[in-house]
């Protein structure tokens, strides 16, 4: 009986504190002064570590930086080369529910300092398709 309250306290706790399911691709999007960005987004976790890829076009992709996920909140940093010269640090802070990720970039650039919101929706799959139904039809 004491195995069994001691496994079940385990497990519980363990299902309590689990960190959010974000591995896969995620469409993100965000208004900016110069309009809506939008990019493909590939995450991926180890433990506590959140990397992955912002494809913003063919050729411009953002790696993420210093990335963290506990629980449902996740945090990381892109970076990216300005050009007038110089280098862009964003700040990104989201919190995770099913499958959408709300959050905010910061970015020391202006006073105040500038902050946007955005948005994750992650990409589901295409339903698998079992191909035509045929007809069976008895021999005789």
């Amino acid at each position: 009986m004491w195995r069994a309250a001691t496994l079940l306290a385990v497990l519980s706790g363990g299902l309590a504190g689990q960190t959010a399911r974000v591995d896969g691709e995620w469409n993100w999007k965000m208004a900016s002064p110069m309009g809506e960005m939008t990019a493909r987004v590939e995450l991926r976790t180890e433990g506590s570590k959140l990397m992955g890829t912002f494809h913003f076009s063919e050729s411009r992709r953002l790696e993420i930086e210093d990335g963290t996920i506990t629980g449902n909140e996740l945090r990381f940093v892109l970076r990216r080369t300005r050009s007038e010269g110089g280098t862009m640090v964003y700040e990104m802070m989201g919190r995770v529910s099913g499958n959408l990720i709300q959050g905010t970039a910061r970015t020391p650039v202006g006073d105040p300092p500038a902050a946007a919101e955005w948005v994750m929706q992650r990409v589901m799959p295409a339903p698998k398709t079992t191909g035509p139904v045929s007809e069976s039809r008895p021999h005789h």
